[in-house]
């Protein structure tokens, strides 16, 4: 990544400001800054700019936790997250959303995690197991694709 680029910027404070968001029960200003200049830079689309799909989802939970559900960049980031979901999108990319989106208080109520479990589904290989687009990162994908599921009451 490069350090001069916005899009190394969104991401590191994309996972910055999540981290310390899940990892604190208190108010977090460090994470609250962060979130402020994220806010500015979420597009009309709902997404972060740069590497935008993981940017976004990395985000969520720090956006729940300083905003809450209900906030208007919050939401905005959900449909934009629900419009690109895709059977194109390796498994693993859907195990880590559904990842973050459970860190963000997100459940099967909610249309994109129950979709993003059905797509997760249909990919599951005959082996029990689910891709990566990273070579090989299929263990990990599976391992975070059964975290997933049981971390929303799935045996």
């Amino acid at each position: 990544m490069d350090s001069e680029s916005t899009a190394a910027d969104v991401y590191t404070s994309a996972l910055c400001a999540s981290t310390l968001a899940t990892l604190s029960d208190q108010y977090d200003l460090d994470a609250d800054r962060a979130i402020s200049w994220l806010q500015t830079q979420v597009g009309p689309d709902g997404l972060l700019p740069g590497f935008r799909l993981h940017s976004t989802w990395i985000a969520l939970p720090a956006f729940t936790k300083m905003l809450g559900h209900k906030s208007k960049t919050t939401r905005r980031m959900i449909v934009g997250l629900a419009e690109k979901l895709s059977p194109e999108w390796e498994a693993s990319m859907i195990a880590w959303m559904l990842n973050s989106l459970i860190d963000a208080g997100y459940r099967r109520t909610t249309q994109l995690v129950e979709r993003s479990l059905e797509l997760l589904g249909t990919m599951q290989r005959p082996d029990g197991s689910w891709g990566s687009e990273d070579e090989g990162g299929d263990v990990q994908a599976t391992l975070m694709a059964i975290r997933a599921a049981r971390r929303l009451g799935i045996r």
